[in-house]
Parts: structure tokens; C-alpha cells; sequence
């Protein structure tokens, strides 16, 4: 996969971990459950589009005012689209995951993906995170893995 990917490994994710190591899940359940996570992760992702925030709550960088100075020029507005990281849609459309064994990658395809998550100092474009974990988002995904224990009966 291409793109902004964050590998993910949390302490309070760790016990859950042990816990389905010793339930002997079947690579079946096991993919079922990952796949729950990822699409979770993807939708956090992409409600962070509409707020226009980092992962950490912090509000994206605004557009420099050249590429505004460059619409106005261009569209006669100083953002002919629908926010930051929007032009059509193709950043958050890009969005996916892969399910392994025992994991799940979510990222984003497109290849200016790494540019918007990282930042690019020599064209003087910030970091615009948007693919993370918040405080939040964690206690969603780890209801989602109880939810599935649950479901289990363990």
C-alpha cells in the first residue's frame, strides 16, 4: 500500500492482545475482528476531514495564502472547495486497509498522501495529520474488541 500509513500498538491494546492469543481465534474470526477495526479506523479518519483536526484535536494548518492569492486569481474565491485536504474527495476516498494474520494497516493510496500526514518542508506544506488514534478513538476500537469478546462469550 502507498501512501501515509501509522502502525499502531497500544499499552491498553496490549491485554486485549493477550486475551485473544489465548482464545485461539480462527484466522476467520480473527480477520472478521481486524476488518472491524480498520473500517472503524477509516471512519475516525474520515469524521477528522470534516472537523479538519489532527488526531490529537489540534486544528490543521490553514491554507498558505499564496495557494488563497492563487484561487482568487483562478476560481474568484480564496477556496473554491470544501476545506483543507478537499478538493474532490480523492484524499479521503483513498482510504483502505489490509488485513493480515494478525494485523490491520490503514492508510491512504494516493500518492500525496505521505506529503499531507508528514508535511514537505521544501515546498513549505505542514503536516496535516489525519490518519491516528485519539483518546477517543482508542475507547471506540477497544468497544468494538469487547463488544466482539462479548459476542464470544468470553
Amino acid at each position: 500500500m502507498a501512501g501515509a500509513v501509522v502502525e499502531i500498538g497500544f499499552d491498553e491494546l496490549r491485554a486485549l492482545c493477550s486475551r485473544l492469543n489465548k482464545m485461539a481465534l480462527t484466522p476467520s474470526e480473527r480477520k472478521d475482528l481486524l476488518g472491524s477495526v480498520g473500517e472503524e479506523m477509516i471512519t475516525q479518519t474520515k469524521d477528522r476531514f470534516a472537523e479538519k483536526k489532527t488526531p490529537d484535536g489540534d486544528d490543521w494548518a490553514d491554507i498558505a495564502q499564496s495557494t488563497k492569492d492563487y484561487y482568487k486569481r483562478k476560481f474568484g474565491t480564496a477556496n473554491p472547495y470544501n476545506g483543507i485536504l478537499w478538493r474532490q474527495g480523492g484524499l479521503m476516498d483513498s482510504l483502505t486497509q489490509e488485513v493480515g494474520s494478525w494485523s490491520v494497516l490503514v492508510g491512504a493510496t494516493k500518492i500525496y498522501a505521505a506529503v499531507h500526514q508528514y508535511g514537505y518542508m521544501w515546498k513549505n506544506i505542514p503536516a496535516r495529520t489525519y490518519i491516528g488514534l485519539s483518546a477517543d478513538d482508542k475507547t471506540e476500537i477497544v468497544g468494538i474488541i469487547l463488544g466482539f469478546l462479548e459476542r464470544r462469550g468470553l
